[in-house]
């Protein structure tokens, strides 16, 4: 729901990867690392002069310094939940040029004890072709590994932490 806001807000994160999200002191999950933010247009395909980020969260498009948009968010996201659900990155490699041409070819492999459902969905962030990536909050909302979320009270942080 944080990178919904900030869509909506024109902003784009850029950075969003484990070092960026924490848990506050409701017990919920916040997003942090704000000073890569840039405020402009998020549907809006642009290039910048800047590389924000880390290689194995950027998105292939970043990675090859081609225009962009908000979607580059969603892409970080896909690898964030790949690295929650397996304890490494899709692209993970000690060689930073290998990370770089594994992600530009959208090239990763699931642990077998990563459910269809989390497949589907991170398959869907980790899409190489921007126009058919998952971009939006609510398009994520409705895929199944997402079924049983009450995202109204997730908002509202009334949803009981599991942390706390």
């Amino acid at each position: 729901q944080a990178l919904e806001h900030m869509h909506v807000h024109r902003l784009i994160h850029h950075t969003v990867c484990t070092e960026h999200v924490f848990v506050g002191g409701t017990g919920h999950i916040m997003l942090s690392g704000m000073s890569s933010v840039e405020h402009r247009d998020a549907y809006e395909m642009q290039t910048d002069a800047v590389i924000r980020g880390i290689p194995q969260f950027m998105s292939p498009e970043m990675l090859r310094r081609l225009p962009h948009n908000g979607k580059v968010d969603f892409w970080a996201l896909g690898c964030l939940m790949f690295e929650l659900l397996t304890g490494w990155g899709p692209f993970h490699d000690p060689d930073v040029g290998e990370i770089v041409r594994r992600s530009t070819m959208g090239i990763f492999y699931f642990p077998p004890d990563v459910s269809a459902n989390a497949r589907a969905t991170i398959k869907s962030l980790l899409e190489i072709e921007v126009s058919s990536r998952t971009g939006s909050v609510g398009t994520l909302r409705e895929q199944t590994f997402f079924h049983g979320v009450h995202w109204d009270a997730l908002q509202s942080t009334s949803a009981p932490s599991v942390f706390v």
